[in-house]
């Protein structure tokens, strides 16, 4: 094999193997879908691998046939927050949408529930809130909105 021929060679076979890198958006857009695949046949065991460590105990809230009772989730977005935090964008038939946050977690993303559901609703279930007491409810909606001044 002439030198000519074995510097081609060698560049094909160099080449063959520098395709397009997969995207991360991808990547975190197949996790997905594996987690609402898994949760719709109620496949506990593909379920625990696929959301994070934290999450195991959300787990155990969600009631068996619970996501085959509602419409499927139609993706809308997929954004990659940094190297190790993506957010899917999802809603049902009837317009409720969520934010489905996947973190890198043993080297694979994974759905974090308890952070899909803080960035979701702004709380986590379970965390603590601070009401005071003995405003009226006018005087609370007031200092939420920023208007407490002259609250006497």
């Amino acid at each position: 094999m002439t030198p000519l021929a074995r510097a081609l060679t060698l560049l094909s076979l160099a080449l063959a193997g520098c395709g397009p890198a997969p995207r991360a958006e991808d990547d975190v857009l197949a996790r997905f879908e594996a987690f609402e695949t898994a949760l719709r046949a109620d496949d506990v065991e593909a379920l625990f691998d696929l959301v994070t460590r934290d999450s195991l105990p959300a787990l155990e809230a969600i009631q068996p046939g619970a996501a085959r009772r509602r419409g499927p989730l139609r993706v809308d977005s997929v954004d990659l927050r940094d190297p190790s935090r993506g957010e899917v964008q999802a809603c049902e038939e009837d317009g409720d949408g969520a934010t489905f946050v996947l973190v890198r977690e043993a080297g694979t993303w994974r759905v974090d529930l308890v952070e899909s559901v803080a960035t979701t609703h702004g709380t986590v279930p379970g965390e603590p809130s601070i009401t005071p007491s003995g405003l009226e409810p006018a005087q609370i909606d007031r200092i939420r909105n920023g208007l407490g001044e002259g609250l006497d």
